[in-house]
């Protein structure tokens, strides 16, 4: 049902255009939302051996459908190819999250795959998107070999390949099955740019328009890691990988001189502690995981939409920052409210995911766990001040680009003024009442378990 609503939206955006969707797309948006909410509280769940829908799932699928489209209209695309190729990667992120066997999970991943590498190498004129596209096509290779390989292993044992069977056999010591298992998530773990597969996302997003790193930073990522918490079983692996992500995460954006590659180091932390939440394989451990991944994505969206609406030069050199104050006070202000929550700095949103996190991890004694949350938290802050005291605290840089300074002005959006305002509310009302957002999360995710 919600693969043919996205495709009647793709027709109406192809056959109306762009300028006059708004009121059409917004009307679709609420009878699917009416829909979804009929069907959750009707209990609707349809399984197959292929596909299982249940109530939980329903908010994740819904909250796609809205990233979707605030992506698509955070920087005008009049293209509609472009926009097919957008729809398609959030189509096969519905399509992961209501998968329950493997080869529908692999074949909706190299349908994501190919669009996201499409749009990636799609600025044909600049060297660093087909660099990005190409680097991207290769490893997405590997990983896809290392997924089909896992699968390939079960049948030799005429192993199913629906997801329960394998929760079911994970727990066979043969070691055969193990490595199956360790292939299969490995391959995941590159969707998310995770340890040990965490070197290709910095040349990705330097090499991508911003909507695109933004389409990146969000969707994939939330599809993936639907997948990845029903295949997990507790593994020392999955502890490791998520706590290297988190040094290497923090330590490498530290070296960074370029916007985009900060944020792409800065990513593979934050996955990490959400990799180390998932890795409880409880209930709370899995609320706390995907309230941080939501409150991390609502982070990037006004991040995205500060970088296209603020001056920079095609290579997003940090430094180009320098005096911004000056200039903009109102786009300084949003700046810093962004980063301090990233950053998790108090009593900001960003802070309330990772003290739960923490918290979590205390209350089941991981306590050397929970120490390096806390140090490399603690040093993450380093770089986030860093770009604060450029923009309040140095002058104007002597860094002068002609392609900057004869750009237009491209803060002149209304609808960019309307998402960035939602979501400063969002973040300071979460200062004060953060409970429904957890409420809402709980709700859904109490039909998990």
């Amino acid at each position: 049902m919600v693969e043919f609503s996205f495709l009647f939206l793709l027709f109406i955006y192809m056959y109306f255009g762009y300028n006059k969707i708004n009121q059409i797309l917004f009307v679709c948006i609420w009878i699917i939302l009416l829909l979804l909410i009929l069907i959750y509280y009707n209990l609707v769940i349809f399984h197959s051996y292929y596909i299982l829908v249940t109530t939980w799932k329903y908010f994740f699928i819904l909250f796609i459908i809205y990233l979707t489209i605030i992506i698509l209209n955070i920087k005008p695309i009049k293209r509609w190819d472009v926009i097919f190729l957008y729809l398609i990667v959030s189509i096969s992120a519905i399509s992961l999250i209501i998968s329950h066997n493997l080869l529908f999970i692999f074949l909706s991943l190299e349908l994501q795959t190919f669009s996201l590498l499409i749009l990636i190498s799609y600025e044909k004129n600049q060297i660093k998107s087909l660099e990005s596209g190409l680097k991207y096509f290769i490893l997405g290779a590997l990983s896809s070999g290392l997924y089909l390989l896992g699968v390939v292993f079960l049948f030799k044992y005429n192993l199913s390949v629906n997801i329960d069977f394998l929760n079911y056999i994970i727990c066979d010591n043969k070691s055969i099955i193990k490595l199956s298992y360790l292939l299969i998530i490995l391959s995941l773990f590159f969707k998310l740019a995770l340890f040990p597969f965490h070197f290709w996302i910095s040349d990705i997003f330097e090499g991508s328009n911003s909507s695109v790193m933004c389409l990146i930073a969000t969707i994939p990522k939330l599809s993936v890691l639907v997948i990845i918490v029903q295949l997990i079983n507790f593994d020392y692996f999955i502890i490791i990988s998520g706590t290297f992500s988190i040094i290497i995460g923090t330590l490498g954006a530290y070296n960074q001189t370029k916007l985009k590659r900060l944020i792409a180091y800065s990513g593979i932390s934050h996955l990490g502690f959400i990799l180390i939440g998932v890795s409880l394989c409880n209930q709370w451990g899995n609320e706390i995981a995907f309230l941080y991944l939501i409150i991390y994505i609502l982070c990037v969206l006004p991040l995205c939409i500060l970088i296209i609406i603020t001056y920079f030069s095609k290579d997003y050199y940090i430094i180009e920052l320098s005096g911004l104050y000056n200039d903009s006070k109102l786009v300084s202000w949003l700046w810093a409210i962004i980063f301090f929550s990233i950053a998790g700095i108090p009593p900001l949103i960003g802070f309330l995911s990772k003290w739960l996190l923490l918290w979590v991890l205390f209350s089941y004694n991981y306590v050397y766990l929970s120490l390096i949350g806390i140090i490399f938290s603690i040093l993450g802050v380093g770089y986030y001040l860093r770009i604060i005291k450029l923009i309040y605290f140095e002058k104007i840089t002597d860094y002068l680009n002609w392609e900057v300074i004869l750009k237009d002005n491209k803060f002149n959006s209304k609808l960019n003024y309307y998402v960035l305002s939602f979501l400063i509310y969002f973040h300071i009302f979460n200062l004060f009442n953060p409970i429904p957002m957890i409420c809402i999360i709980s709700l859904f995710l109490s039909n998990f378990f």
